[in-house]
């Protein structure tokens, strides 16, 4: 595998996440910050 390929990959990889989770309807985070999973008491 040449060592070019992968230049890119980790921001293009990131980009498709963010888009991914948008048509999922998931909120954007900004850097740093972890969503807290929603705990459903019953």
């Amino acid at each position: 595998m040449d060592s070019h390929l992968g230049e890119g990959f980790g921001a293009h990889l990131e980009a498709w996440a963010d888009m991914v989770c948008s048509f999922a309807g998931l909120p954007s985070q900004p850097d740093g910050v972890l969503a807290m999973p929603h705990i459903r008491r019953i």
